[in-house]
């Protein structure tokens, strides 16, 4: 290879990477708009980063928080299978846990095909999939534990709070891609 090749190879290659680096910033100026919209930016733009791919559009992004969703609702999920499994629960704690895995295991469920709504810009039914059974679903597991006067293993009480936190940031995402400008 000439010179002058090496010299052609080395300038294309300083040009598609300012390129990309043109998108990339172009994304995070994207994410960073859409997640001021909600309650918590830093937690928002943290997530969405996290798990946003190469093509970022609005809808991508609201994608990208409801897979940090599922990610927390298998955590969870996993958390209080391994408290059973210890052994260390018994009776009305154990139920509770139980009743509580069913619930989560629905909102993991719940969780492609609510994707799949957004990506289709069906956002109103995005929404009410979100405040009608996931949030019900969170909300059963903490009444069934006031119910049968139990305390829910830190772990798991966090873990469902910060899933709660995931879907109201992706409600409010969806809000935000939803209204016309």
């Amino acid at each position: 290879m000439s010179p002058k090749s090496h010299k052609t190879i080395i300038i294309a290659t300083i040009t598609l990477l300012s390129l990309l680096s043109f998108f990339v910033e172009g994304d995070d100026q994207l994410i960073d708009s859409l997640c001021k919209a909600t309650e918590l930016p830093s937690s928002c733009y943290t997530c969405v980063k996290s798990k946003s791919g190469i093509d970022v559009t609005d809808t991508s992004i609201v994608t990208s928080m409801l897979t940090c969703a599922q990610d927390d609702a298998n955590k969870v999920h996993f958390e209080i299978i391994r408290t059973i499994d210890e052994g260390f629960t018994q009776g009305n704690l154990t139920t509770a846990l139980r009743t509580c895995s069913g619930l989560v295991v629905g909102i993991i469920a719940n969780s492609r095909p609510l994707k799949q709504l957004v990506s289709n810009a069906k956002y109103d039914l995005a929404k009410s999939s979100i405040e009608g059974p996931v949030y019900y679903n969170i909300d059963q597991c903490n009444k069934v534990a006031n119910q049968t006067n139990v305390t829910i293993p830190s772990p798991i009480f966090v873990g469902l709070s910060k899933l709660k936190i995931d879907y109201k940031l992706s409600l409010q995402l969806i809000k935000a891609v939803s209204t016309p400008v």
